[in-house]
């Protein structure tokens, strides 16, 4: 699938601004991956299919949920707004028949993140929170932590949206705070990297 290729799909599935976010997503995670050095093509690929559930029905995104983590052998997201994750990456792996597992798998997970985050998949979940086409206040803290650690920007952008959650009463996916710690496990451990940014927008 070509890039080409995926906007078409997203066209066919999704309209208005979930169709501008997914784009516009997909140019972020590109350019993550261009500066982490994971595969552009791909990553423009997997943002532009990211939310292509995300239209349809609560019960349909349920059911296509279902047979995602069915295969995967994974529980269902206790939380129904990020059905459309697992959704989202059924449809890719068998309604788009792409065969990229990277692709499908950063699909699934950009919503909740999880312990076990590849960077390519961390690249989505980056783009899709950071999206400049969809602006919101707490994104202003993240930018400058790019410019030091991608992990450290990883950290504040799943902070915030556990708080998020939680102010909204909303219920926690367990995939959440298991990202937040191994994200805080990550970051102590001595002698790591640090992955800078140069990312403006």
């Amino acid at each position: 699938m070509t890039r080409a290729d995926a906007e078409q799909r997203a066209k066919e599935y999704l309209a208005g601004a979930r169709l501008l976010h997914s784009l516009s997503v997909a140019k972020l995670a590109a350019r993550f991956g261009a500066a982490l050095g994971e595969d552009e093509d791909a990553l423009y690929i997997a943002g532009a299919l990211h939310d292509i559930a995300k239209q349809k029905p609560l019960s349909e995104q349920r059911a296509l949920a279902e047979r995602w983590c069915a295969e995967e052998g994974l529980p269902l997201p206790n939380n129904s707004a990020i059905y459309h994750a697992p959704a989202s990456a059924w449809i890719v792996r068998h309604e788009l028949n792409l065969a990229d597992a990277r692709i499908a798998r950063a699909v699934a997970r950009h919503a909740a993140g999880g312990r076990d985050m590849t960077r390519f998949e961390e690249c989505v979940y980056a783009a899709d929170y950071l999206d400049p086409a969809r602006p919101f206040a707490a994104q202003a803290a993240v930018w400058p932590l790019l410019a030091v650690d991608f992990d450290e920007a990883l950290l504040a952008m799943c902070r915030q949206t556990i708080q998020c959650v939680m102010e909204k009463r909303g219920i926690l996916d367990p995939a959440s705070p298991d990202y937040h710690n191994a994200l805080v496990e990550r970051l102590g451990k001595s002698g790591r990297t640090i992955d800078n940014l140069q990312i403006t927008i």
